[in-house]
């Protein structure tokens, strides 16, 4: 009932609750989208889990796959399973396949445009639907930058909320192509919301010209090459950089989203003294998010 009441078909199922199966299993629409963790540092040894011993990890995750689909009435060919490991240095996650098994799903009457075959991420950040939903809500009329913006989710959401325009930078043009046809999805004028190629910084200081921004939504990689690999951005390190770089374009009274998955992050008070700064992140978790740390979230205007 819940997922009808909020008006989505796109939410999490299960989030590792369980020690000994370190999986997140999502719903998007008609699919089920399974990405296994690694095992923690507490997860039991071999013969200590309860299954039958002569049961290897490969035949206990398999039966445990075709329980899940069975239950949940999901078709076998719609079921995709991902594994997430841990990155190093600036390492990226590489494509997983080519398959394009694509579908649209909707949340709070918006439609986004998933791919749960091709890429570690699916295209929505399911643990954002919160953080979207404020964005839509504050836009009426503004004019919306969509840093980092990846497929435009929340660059739909302010347009949906009636922003007089958004401008999208990512640089990809992967991304930039599916931002695009997620405002097609949602038949959004795109002459009011331009799509961007370019890096977040670069962008800042080439256009600190006459254009304002309302409202900003910074929602970076906690790591990244940039220019092929010449320079690494580091949330942590550059958030300072990057903010205290976005001040000539924001309009009086503007808002600023910022936002990190990086768990060991730290917001750089002290370089940021010319800040109101709200955290959010507890208010901004949606409730099928088991993971409260999933990411951090602030609010943000310039005194």
């Amino acid at each position: 009932r819940w997922p009808r009441r909020v008006g989505t078909d796109a939410y999490r199922l299960y989030d590792r609750e369980v020690t000994t199966v370190p999986w997140a299993i999502d719903r998007y629409g008609p699919a089920l989208h399974i990405t296994i963790y690694p095992p923690g540092r507490d997860a039991p040894a071999p013969g200590e889990t309860g299954d039958v011993e002569t049961e290897d990890g490969e035949a206990r995750e398999a039966r445990l796959l075709r329980a899940i689909g069975t239950l949940l009435g999901v078709d076998p060919t719609r079921v995709f399973v991902k594994r997430k490991q841990k990155r190093t240095g600036g390492a990226q996650h590489e494509v997983q396949a080519r398959a394009g098994c694509t579908f649209v799903v909707r949340e709070h009457g918006m439609r986004f445009l998933v791919n749960l075959s091709d890429y570690v991420d699916t295209g929505l950040f399911l643990d954002h639907r919160d953080t979207r939903a404020r964005v839509r809500e504050c836009s009426a009329e503004k004019r919306v930058l969509n840093l980092f913006g990846y497929t435009g989710a929340f660059t739909v959401a302010a347009a949906v909320g009636g922003a007089r325009a958004t401008v999208t930078v990512d640089t990809s043009q992967t991304y930039l192509d599916w931002a695009a046809r997620n405002l097609e999805l949602n038949e959004l004028d795109p002459a009011s919301h331009a799509l961007v190629r370019e890096d977040a910084l670069t962008f800042l200081r080439s256009h600190a010209g006459p254009e304002r921004y309302d409202v900003v939504i910074v929602d970076p990689p906690t790591r990244s090459n940039i220019h092929g690999g010449q320079h690494v951005w580091d949330v942590q390190r550059d958030h300072v950089a990057l903010l205290e770089t976005l001040r000539p374009l924001l309009a009086p009274q503007a808002q600023v989203m910022f936002s990190t998955n990086f768990r060991r992050f730290r917001l750089d008070g002290a370089g940021l003294v010319a800040w109101e700064i709200e955290e959010t992140t507890p208010a901004s978790i949606p409730p099928d998010i088991g993971d409260r740390r999933i990411h951090r979230a602030w609010w943000m205007r310039l005194r």
